[in-house]
């Protein structure tokens, strides 16, 4: 990781992750694959969602830097959920209730459907 940490896949430790690598490699990497309209877009943008409880807000976050590019493996399910499980346990966040699982999930679409809209590359109008 960029803070010298080392980080196994194999055997996730919530000690493992560090929040300014999170935040470092979630601002350089490029949403959309970097296909879009803005000369730089990136997942820490995209992680703006606007979720309608205040109690959904923190994990958003935690949420891009597990599932979205943050783990190279996307594909499989159950390494995404240990390391966003370990994440809420590193930050002392609790579980999400399935209204705030619910919360986040619409949010992403909202946030999808205007950056489809928007940001992807010749779809908006910038």
């Amino acid at each position: 990781m960029a803070s010298g940490t080392v980080f196994y896949l194999a055997s996730i430790a919530p000690d493992m992750i560090v929040e300014r690598d999170l935040v470092h490699h979630l601002s350089r990497v490029q949403c959309w694959g970097g296909n879009t309209d803005l000369p730089h877009y990136s997942m820490s943008q995209h992680a703006l969602w606007p979720c309608r409880r205040a109690s959904s807000r923190s994990r958003v976050f935690m949420r891009c830097a597990t599932r979205r590019r943050g783990v190279p493996l996307r594909g499989l399910m159950t390494l995404e959920h240990r390391f966003f499980v370990a994440a809420l346990d590193r930050f002392g966040v609790p579980r999400p209730s399935s209204d705030v699982f619910a919360d986040v999930h619409d949010a992403e679409h909202r946030t999808q459907a205007t950056e489809w809209r928007d940001v992807v590359k010749g779809k908006g109008g910038a």
